[in-house]
């Protein structure tokens, strides 16, 4: 049966302790009596009080000696910490489990040290010889100590050990030592040198993490277990002494150490863990070791004095955000046994230059190379079958890359803000070019597009101002969003015969388009597709009436000609006047070279309302016409058919019909 109570208990203090009943004894859960000397009672109703629960005085600042007598058989867990004016913990003879030295506390053979009270204002502190264990937060966030001599039998300080302690500049180690746990001496603040014995053999996580005074470390070769962040945030750290043994840099290890020059790795080092060197914006002349296989995630994230770098070939994986935001790497050389340059491996590398990519990467993922602003060309191996968003974008400096030639798509965002991009060929195994993906890449000129293209998303095109000319594939359905935005150097385009919309704002501030030619197939032109087209004379429909938004043709000076037997036409289409398209007007059909070769012989259908004769003509430049007859044709209906032998040796082929 488990009691709760509270009880008065004569003493020293006359002490009010929280309870619990258990199997017939009582265990001490709290404290809320008014301090200073505090007896732990021997019973409280009759009742043998034989355990202080754990945290049971926990934060108390109020208690300055406590006494504790022969009947307690067990103390739990920081029973005692943070006891911020407490001065001696002592403990009657007789006790079997406890007994204390000069008011510290112990087990009762001496071999481990549990607690030394925190409000002891002693400078320096002795251990005991005989002494193998430090207890949990032993000497935890005590204010005094300034040095303190573990007893030479010490093998283990456990964890939060001395964390905490602000006024503690110096500690030895002795060589007994294998153990130092999780954060024993996390925010010691005034420790400037640690000198780690030779038999040590783990090192627990955070263990001098937040040392800001810290300075100079060694790290014997016999550790085989680093935990993860042990000397993070080190900030004054300059430098650190290895041994060879060493297997690995463990997770964040010396992340955010900003003073960090120059570390060396022994070859016996396999592994660099996750943000193990994260902010070290001093670290240069960074010698990787030679038996090194793999690179953490952010391993090198933010060292920013890092200019030059070579990555042994026994690497066989490098993490996602390895060198991100390295800004003065300049060079780096890449091993051969890696297959994915991972996202965000180099971005914001601002001074990287040149890089070669080894021929057995498949993969370069989402912004590899995002923000590498001086990266001016770059080749990239066949071998590589997919490229990731953005992997590209921003690079200020690309002038030109060379693209594999098994990639099926281009992702979204891909080139984006490439600003000195010109030009660029995509492969013929490239179906999808997804949105954005050379948005902003204000010089570029021209681009061959493969004739086996499907899809071509929002914003491709968007805002490349030098873009003069482009061949849309038969194989697009749509034209997308905003597909050419502010293209202000586009002077004509014409829509292939499979697309059936023209979404909005495809066109929108195209400023130097003069002409534009619209398949039968259209069936919609949407919300702002060709507004602000300030030079836009002349829009030659093939087909019926699509249904136009109102805004279609804002602040656009165009006619709309279309042809006779088509329906639908109303005197305006979406503001802009309309016209009956008479002979001879120009603009009737583009052939592509890829389609002219396979259909040499193909025949050419042209509606026709003219005279018993027509005559065929040809141009290879629609606007600056230098018009060729094809053949003299005999009318029997309302079209004139034609074929053209040669229409497979042009890039693109106009053709007109006049009378004789």
């Amino acid at each position: 049966m488990l009691i709760l109570g509270l009880l008065a208990v004569a003493g020293a203090a006359r002490a009010q302790f929280n309870y619990v009943v258990n199997n017939g004894t009582v265990t001490i859960t709290g404290y809320t009596g008014k301090g200073g000397a505090v007896v732990i009672p021997s019973a409280i109703n009759k009742i043998r009080v034989t355990t202080i629960g754990p945290w049971a005085f926990y934060l108390n600042s109020t208690i300055i000696d406590i006494y504790i007598g022969t009947n307690i058989t067990l103390i739990g867990g920081s029973a005692f910490e943070n006891c911020s004016r407490l001065k001696s913990i002592n403990v009657f003879s007789g006790n079997r489990a406890y007994t204390s030295v000069d008011g510290v506390l112990f087990n009762r053979s001496r071999t481990e040290l549990l607690q030394y009270p925190n409000g002891k204002k002693d400078k320096f502190y002795i251990m005991p010889i005989g002494v193998m264990s430090i207890g949990y937060f032993a000497f935890s966030r005590n204010e005094s100590l300034i040095h303190v001599a573990i007893s030479g039998s010490v093998t283990n300080i456990k964890a939060y050990a001395f964390s905490g302690d602000t006024s503690l500049t110096n500690i030895n180690f002795p060589n007994q030592i294998s153990s130092i746990e999780d954060n024993a001496f996390s925010g010691c603040t005034s420790l400037s040198r640690v000198k780690l014995p030779s038999s040590l053999k783990n090192l627990g996580g955070a263990a001098f993490a937040y040392c800001t005074a810290l300075t100079h470390v060694n790290i014997p070769g016999g550790v085989r277990k680093i935990g993860y962040g042990v000397f993070d945030y080190c900030f004054s750290l300059t430098s650190v002494s290895t041994t060879n043994g060493i297997p690995a840099i463990g997770d964040s290890m010396f992340s955010r150490c900003y003073a960090l020059t120059n570390i060396f790795l022994p070859d016996s080092v396999t592994s660099i863990g996750e943000v193990a060197f994260s902010e070290c914006y001093s670290l240069t002349d960074l010698h990787l070791p030679k038996k090194l296989a793999t690179v953490g995630f952010g391993a090198f994230g933010g060292c920013f004095s890092e200019t030059d770098l070579r990555v042994p070939d026994s690497v066989t994986s490098i993490g996602p955000e390895a060198f991100i935001g390295c800004v003065n790497l300049t060079n780096i050389s890449l091993p051969n046994k890696i297959t994915t340059i991972n996202y965000n491996t180099f971005t914001d590398c601002r001074s990287l230059k040149n890089i070669i990519i080894p021929e057995n990467i498949n993969f370069i993922d989402s912004q590899a190379f995002s923000s590498c602003f001086n990266l001016a060309s770059i080749v990239i191996p066949d071998s590589v079958t997919n490229i990731g968003q953005s992997a590209f974008s921003e690079c200020f400096a690309l002038t030109n890359i060379t693209l594999p030639h098994f990639i099926g798509s281009i992702q979204s965002g891909t080139f984006f803000g490439c600003t000195n991009l010109t030009s660029i060929r995509i492969p013929t195994s490239v179906t999808n070019i997804d949105d954005t993906a050379f948005m902003y890449c204000s010089s570029l000129t021209g681009i061959d597009i493969p004739n086996g293209l499907t899809h071509l998303g929002d914003f491709v095109f968007g805002y490349c101002g030098s873009l003069a000319s482009i061949t849309i594939p038969d194989g697009i359905t749509s034209i997308g969003k905003y597909l050419l935005y502010k293209c202000s150097s586009l002077t004509n385009i014409v829509i292939p015969n499979n697309v059936a919309s023209i979404n909005e704002g495809a066109f929108w501030l195209c400023t130097s388009l003069t002409n534009a030619t619209i398949p039968n197939s259209v069936t919609n032109i949407a919300f702002n597709a060709f507004s602000e087209c300030t030079n836009l004379q002349s829009i030659w429909f093939m087909g019926n009436a699509p249904v136009t938004d109102p805004s279609a043709f804002v602040d656009c000076p165009a006619t709309a000609y279309y042809l006779a037997g088509t329906t639908g036409w109303e005197p305006t289409l979406a503001g802009i006047p309309t016209m009956l398209w008479p002979p001879p007007v120009p603009a009737v059909a583009m052939i592509p070279a890829i389609h002219a070769v396979k259909q040499n012989a193909q025949v050419f259908t042209i509606p026709w309302s003219g005279s018993p004769t027509a005559v065929v003509e040809a141009c290879t430049n629609l606007f600056n016409a230098d018009w060729q007859p094809v053949r003299t044709n005999t009318v029997t209906g309302d079209t004139v058919s034609f074929s053209d032998p040669q229409s497979g040796s042009f890039p693109s082929r106009f053709y007109r019909v006049r009378s004789p």
